[in-house]
């Protein structure tokens, strides 16, 4: 059995602040325009009204569709990791590598139980933050797994990317 993760996860912050566990340097970092409501970890979604008119670049959103994602926000220099970066500002934002891990926003698992192993998906809903499924890996359409126990009432978790 996983040992259960000690501590309750609130912040990310909490995790020290890093989205890309691994450090591994050879992510995919893209740029995009803040909606004035994403914060690092979180899911971003791609939309072309937010930002239109400031060139190229397309906006990044938190959002409830998994058909536009575009990768987890990382932490902007100037904003405290756990705030909304402002509505305008260029952010960057990782697109996930398989076998990667991440620290990303999650839904409030409301199980003490949540083990490492346990898969986590996006779905409709869900603002930007990842769930634990109620099912197994084998049988889900999963875009990762809990790297380790993740406490009740947490709000951020290591992710292994599928």
């Amino acid at each position: 059995m996983a040992e259960q993760q000690d501590a309750i996860i609130a912040t990310l912050s909490a995790l020290g602040g890093i989205v890309c566990v691994d450090g591994r340097g050879d992510e995919l970092i893209l740029t995009g325009i803040a909606d004035g409501t994403a914060v690092a970890g979180q899911a971003v979604f791609l939309d072309s009204t937010v930002g239109a008119t400031l060139g190229d670049l397309i906006g990044v959103k938190v959002d409830d569709s998994v058909d536009t994602f575009a990768g987890i926000l990382l932490p902007k220099y100037n904003t405290d990791c756990d705030t909304a970066v402002t509505n305008g500002d260029i952010v960057e934002y990782v697109v996930p590598k398989s076998g990667h891990r991440y620290n990303v926003a999650i839904i409030d698992p409301g199980a003490a139980t949540l083990e490492a192993g346990d898969p986590f998906t996006l779905a409709a809903g869900t603002a930007g933050q990842f769930h634990i499924s109620a099912t197994t890996i084998e049988t889900i359409d999963y875009w990762g797994w809990a790297s380790r126990g993740v406490a009740n009432t947490s709000r951020f978790a290591e992710v292994t990317w599928a």
